[in-house]
């Protein structure tokens, strides 16, 4: 008798509550766009490359009632050819992404697989829990880290 009490509590306090958040949520602000672009990486490496990245991107800002931004979230699906300019060879990977953005739409975190930096310049293929900084550094990572510079030579 009493958990059936509960629960009918509990549907009540649903049903009073309930409504009050539904209206006073905001719909989510959501972008698509295309990526294609061409980024030369000079430096990085012992050798120069160019990261060519296409795909298309999905962003979505959550916003409070009054149309504030909350947090956003970034995903889509993006292929990255990583190309030595020295001898022309090639790899492509898939970069999933997504990543997560604060009220401010500061990085704040990335999943998935990313092609990025580490706090000591290194730059990889990352996949995993990445908590990084605004630049896209990572700064602590759960995952798989490997060295692009490595995976090129």
């Amino acid at each position: 008798m009493r958990k059936a009490s509960a629960i009918l509590a509990i549907g009540v306090i649903v049903v009073i509550l309930g409504p009050v958040g539904i209206a006073n949520a905001a719909k989510p602000q959501r972008f698509s766009f295309p990526v294609d672009d061409t980024i030369v990486l000079d430096g990085v490496c012992s050798f120069d490359m160019t990261a060519h990245v296409v795909g298309k991107n999905h962003l979505t800002f959550f916003v409070d009632g009054d149309g504030n931004v909350i947090r956003g979230h970034l995903a889509g699906q993006l292929s990255v050819t990583f190309t030595r300019e020295d001898t022309g060879a090639a790899r492509t990977f898939t970069i999933s992404g997504p990543s997560f953005f604060d009220a401010s739409g500061t990085l704040v975190r990335g999943t998935g697989r990313w092609a990025t930096v580490t706090v000591d310049g290194t730059f990889v293929i990352a996949s995993g829990n990445l908590m990084m900084d605004a630049t896209a550094t990572i700064l602590a990572a759960n995952g798989n880290l490997r060295d692009l510079c490595e995976l090129m030579a």
